[in-house]
């Protein structure tokens, strides 16, 4: 078993998750957390005085 599925397998007694960090990175761990673990609370935090980059 990686390292990947041994902390996911610990993160069952947790009840809160915080990504810290917006754009598509954090977006999309948040999705993904919020999706593998429906019951529990995903928290995204990100600054307000950090500009959106628009790449692409």
């Amino acid at each position: 078993m990686n390292f990947f599925f041994k902390t996911i397998t610990a993160l069952k007694d947790i009840q809160t998750i915080g990504v810290i960090g917006g754009g598509t990175a954090g977006y999309l761990t948040a999705l993904f957390l919020n999706k593998k673990f429906k019951y529990k609370r995903i928290t995204l935090i990100e600054s307000s005085k950090i500009p959106i980059i628009g790449v692409g």
